[in-house]
């Protein structure tokens, strides 16, 4: 995740010549640099889900991305697309979604909410 920020963030000016028309520059730019920024928390949100899906953790992978999803289209629904940082608002909005993910998935795994799927039997049960 921090590798890819640093790389989007070297390598914007060579995405913006080949990829964003002249007029699209500015509100290409702000939004850029808050995916890229969003990047390392993103590599976490992934790293935990195959986590869950891996242990079988269903249920709490479901729970969570349904909270995390109704928290974006809510996000989303209120973006004032009329606006020119309507752009900006959508990464914003995506990037608050991925935190809610990563975090949901974290808590789940360390300190162990609820029926953590990488909690070793207590030595009782050994």
């Amino acid at each position: 995740g921090i590798v890819l920020t640093i790389g989007m963030l070297a390598f914007t000016p060579q995405v913006i010549a080949l990829l964003v028309p002249e007029t699209a520059v500015a509100v290409f730019t702000s939004a850029w640099v808050i995916a890229s920024l969003a990047q390392p928390v993103n590599a976490l949100a992934f790293l935990t889900d195959g986590v869950h899906w891996g242990t079988s953790d269903y249920r709490y992978l479901r729970n969570a991305m349904l909270i995390a999803t109704t928290t974006g289209i809510i996000g989303l629904l209120l973006v004032d697309t009329s606006k020119p940082d309507a752009l900006l608002w959508v990464w914003l909005v995506t990037s608050i979604w991925i935190g809610i993910r990563g975090v949901f998935g974290m808590i789940r795994i360390w300190p162990g909410m609820g029926r953590s799927p990488l909690e070793l039997p207590s030595a009782s049960a050994v």
